[in-house]
């Protein structure tokens, strides 16, 4: 809750705090979701790992939502664009950076994953890591394909954002008609 107050107060709408606590949630579930198929037990270690991933998640959808903020903010917004289009524009800004950072992450995880686990036999350390390594993957995922479309779909049913949407819409459909 405390989270979702300070997202709500940082990003100036409370939209973008509840859209994160929906991915938070999606990679929760998730994560618990796969770690339970493979069988492992649930350990304080993969609790460790569980709210980590929280914390990595959380600040994957704040880095990818203050790019989606600047983008679409008041006198900022590039009037040559819809909403969503803008929102994707910040995704596609921003994957780059969420690829990179994900993959420099899960590699050294992946690394104590299989060494840890199954070389030294480290049940604590295969525990820890297995949660890192989904949630990792599964935050990334929640961030680029889930939090930035809920976002832009909530948002794009406002009546302020329906009326620019159509009046830049009409303007795009004119230049293409013009060239």
């Amino acid at each position: 809750i405390l989270v979702a107050i300070v997202m709500a107060l940082y990003f100036r709408t409370w939209k973008m705090s509840i859209v994160a606590v929906i991915a938070l949630l999606h990679d929760v579930i998730i994560t618990a979701g796969i770690y339970g198929l493979t069988g492992f037990e649930v350990t304080p270690g993969a609790v460790i790992g569980l709210l980590t991933i929280l914390g990595y998640s959380l600040y994957d959808t704040v880095v990818v939502f203050d790019k989606i903020r600047e983008n679409t903010i008041g006198s900022m917004r590039d009037m040559s664009r819809t909403f969503g289009q803008q929102v994707n524009l910040a995704v596609n800004q921003t994957l780059v950076r969420s690829i990179n950072t994900s993959v420099v992450a899960a590699l050294p995880v992946a690394s104590i994953l299989f060494i840890g686990a199954f070389v030294l036999g480290a049940g604590t350390l295969r525990d820890i890591s297995l949660a890192l390594l989904i949630g990792i993957a599964v935050g990334t995922y929640s961030t680029l394909f889930l939090a930035a479309p809920l976002f832009a779909g909530w948002r794009s049913k406002e009546p302020s954002i329906i009326t620019s949407d159509k009046k830049i819409e009409a303007a795009q459909e004119r230049a293409l008609a013009q060239a």
